[in-house]
């Protein structure tokens, strides 16, 4: 009850609907489809990409294998076996992870909010329902990843 109270001062100190005046990145693009690139769902999408990618490159180094010789090869970064192998699982897994316990920790902190919010009025025990039906589709979301997790050694 505590840390309920001075998250709620927290929550008061901040300005009402303190927005970021955000100004285009690229003349094509509207501020918010730029914003969107950055939401969980579009950051696990490129995760996904960028193995792929990561994958393709472990082929073509596969191929050059057999044009080049081991020592030309080595001049390129991470043609290496532990870098394509170990690394590339390692590191996109470090950023999943990260997505996913991001979101979990964001998730968590919008339905203790929305608590406080219900015990003084401010907001309806749907909305209520809501937050914390976001906060346990990312609770499981990081658990089923959490439970998947492996690191490559």
């Amino acid at each position: 009850m505590k840390y309920r109270h001075l998250l709620l001062v927290f929550i008061v100190a901040l300005p009402a609907g303190a927005e970021l005046d955000l100004e285009q990145v690229h003349p094509d693009e509207p501020v918010d489809s730029t914003v969107s690139r950055f939401s969980f769902e579009n950051a696990l999408e490129s995760i996904g990409t960028i193995r792929y990618a990561l994958n393709s490159f472990r082929e073509l180094t596969r191929i050059c294998g057999v044009c080049l010789s081991e020592e030309e090869l080595s001049t390129i970064p991470y043609s290496d076996w532990e870098s394509q192998n170990l690394g590339f699982r390692n590191w996109c897994g470090s950023i999943e992870g990260a997505l996913y316990y991001s979101n979990y920790r964001i998730r968590k902190l919008e339905y203790e909010i929305a608590l406080l919010k219900a015990d003084s009025g401010e907001i309806d025990a749907l909305s209520l329902e809501g937050a914390e039906a976001e906060f346990q589709i990312a609770e499981s979301l990081f658990l089923d990843f959490w439970n998947t997790f492996g690191i490559a050694d």
